[in-house]
């Protein structure tokens, strides 16, 4: 997001700002929280703290491909995927996967998607992501995004991350962590970190750039 050149405006108290928020016209207003906000007419409605009532300038934009600056869109997102203990799981992930469909991100961290199913679910709103599994592992094996299980009653080894992302991911490794928090919950789940390198390429200032870039998920 960038702000244009200007004097920046603050919200009036106890008033909604209207701005642009990834391409959306979206209201910016206080809740009965006053340090509570939320951002209306957005695709998702998003309620979120902060200490302070924020600047919002008037001629803020996010047209970030007009830009000369190389930007990229990140998204961090627990989508509560064990269905033992998760609320409306399966009504949840088909709205995530909407979500994500009609989002302009460039790269998602998605964790706690503990099953399978789900991933696939998942994987498909971005031409690219990472493999399911966890490597090594007998009971929840690393497998390629055109396999399947026939059958996974719970994702026992699992690791639960993944990373979409809308350019080209040319490698990926999965690091296991040795220390384990001593709570029965934690057993079923291997806990690490997915790493990617992905090939970024975007117009900045009318001309092609190209970078490689590390993305890390961790959970």
């Amino acid at each position: 997001m960038s702000l244009e050149k200007g004097k920046v405006h603050a919200c009036e108290p106890n008033q909604c700002c209207r701005t642009n928020i990834d391409g959306y016209l979206a209201e910016f207003c206080p809740t009965q929280n006053k340090n509570v906000f939320a951002i209306m007419n957005y695709p998702a409605q998003i309620v979120f703290q902060h200490p302070q009532l924020p600047q919002i300038s008037k001629g803020v934009t996010t047209s970030l491909e007009r830009s000369t600056l190389f930007t990229l869109r990140t998204l961090t997102m627990n989508t509560w995927g064990f269905k033992v203990w998760a609320e409306e799981k399966a009504t949840r992930m088909p709205a995530i996967a909407t979500f994500l469909k009609q989002s302009q991100y460039d790269v998602v961290f998605i964790q706690e998607a503990w099953y399978h199913a789900d991933f696939q679910v998942l994987k498909n709103t971005f031409p690219y992501s990472t493999f399911y599994g966890t490597p090594g592992s007998i009971i929840c094996p690393s497998i390629s995004n055109d396999q399947s299980f026939y059958i996974q009653l719970l994702p026992i080894d699992c690791n639960g991350l993944m990373i979409l992302s809308k350019h080209k991911i040319i490698r990926q490794e999965f690091i296991s962590f040795q220390d384990r928090i001593p709570a029965p919950e934690e057993l079923f789940a291997t806990r690490g970190a997915i790493a990617a390198m992905i090939e970024v390429t975007k117009t900045v200032g009318g001309v092609d750039k190209a970078i490689k870039l590390s993305a890390i998920n961790t959970h």
